[in-house]
């Protein structure tokens, strides 16, 4: 009988083999025609933790009113918040109840920061209208020499000096020497902005000049009065329209002159008489404010009073 154990023992082992084999192979079946898969156990993912923060929704011009209109509230990840970023509507009124502006660019989609808005508006700052390469130059004018206040930011002037002849009286005390071209009007006094309409009376007037060009202007202003001529709009449509920048501005046709009999010696003709209007309408100017006023005309000086202006 002992002898015979191992073989038993043997047959045994295929036996409970086979039926492992035919066990695994059943459920293995059972589970493709059911369509099911094991179950196994998943750990549940931790809840994002988030918070109700001011979203930009439409697009805001820098400068422009912060409206609700173009805010929405919405849920964000608390981790990646900004700092600053507003959470409530109320923020975006000032102190005083007005919607308060943006001072950059706001686009869709990104969060409201407190440093974007302000209470007041964008300051405007002189050096952002300063083109490349140019300098901001201010000279000192008067109503004669600053075309009885009609040249304005956005304006373009030809410079003039009136350089004072020793010995000389009357028109012949002044001698014009023309300076410079087509130079750009930055700001008047304080003035920046090209919405005003009309006269602005002023003391100074800042042009953008290049560097060279700066250094000799405010040389001639110091040894005598710098005029302006103020370039017609038509003038400087036909220049742009040309698109030569290199080239100087083209010269505009003029009307031919009166031929007048000569006057008898010691005889001047007298002008024509000129229709003028007894008043007009003038926006002035003070800080922030635009007031509309209706001002008298002045006559106009005699030649000779514009260069005793000028010199003084």
């Amino acid at each position: 009988m002992m002898k015979y154990l191992p073989a038993i023992s043997l047959g045994l082992s295929v036996i409970l083999g086979v039926l492992a084999f035919f066990v695994l192979r059943t459920g293995s079946d059972d589970t493709k025609r059911s369509g099911s898969a094991p179950v196994r156990e998943v750990a549940a993912a931790a809840p994002v933790q988030t918070v109700s923060v001011l979203v930009v929704r439409e697009a805001i011009d820098a400068g422009a009113l912060v409206l609700p209109e173009a805010i929405e509230t919405r849920d964000w990840p608390s981790d990646l918040v900004p700092e600053g970023a507003l959470m409530s509507m109320r923020d975006l009124k000032a102190p005083n109840g007005e919607f308060r502006f943006a001072q950059a660019a706001l686009l869709p989609g990104e969060p409201l920061i407190a440093t974007k808005i302000a209470d007041t508006p964008l300051r405007r700052m002189l050096s952002r209208d300063i083109p490349e390469g140019f300098r901001a130059v201010s000279i000192s004018v008067t109503n004669v020499t600053n075309v009885a206040g009609f040249v304005l930011p956005g304006d373009r002037v030809d410079l003039i000096a009136y350089i004072s002849v020793p010995g000389k009286t009357g028109p012949e005390a002044y001698r014009p020497r023309p300076l410079m071209e087509d130079v750009l009007v930055l700001g008047v006094d304080q003035y920046m902005g090209t919405d005003v309409q009309g006269a602005v009376p002023a003391s100074l007037v800042t042009f953008a000049l290049e560097p060279g060009d700066a250094h000799e202007i405010t040389a001639a202003a110091r040894e005598s009065r710098i005029g302006l001529a103020l370039i017609g709009l038509a003038e400087i449509e036909a220049r742009a329209e040309e698109g030569d920048e290199e080239t100087k501005i083209p010269t505009v046709p003029r009307a031919a002159p009166v031929v007048r009999p000569p006057a008898s010696a010691g005889q001047r003709l007298a002008p024509p008489p000129i229709s003028r209007p007894e008043t007009t309408q003038v926006k002035v100017v003070h800080g922030a404010s635009v007031t509309t006023v209706t001002a008298p005309v002045e006559e106009e000086p005699a030649p000779a009073d514009l260069m005793r202006g000028a010199g003084q």
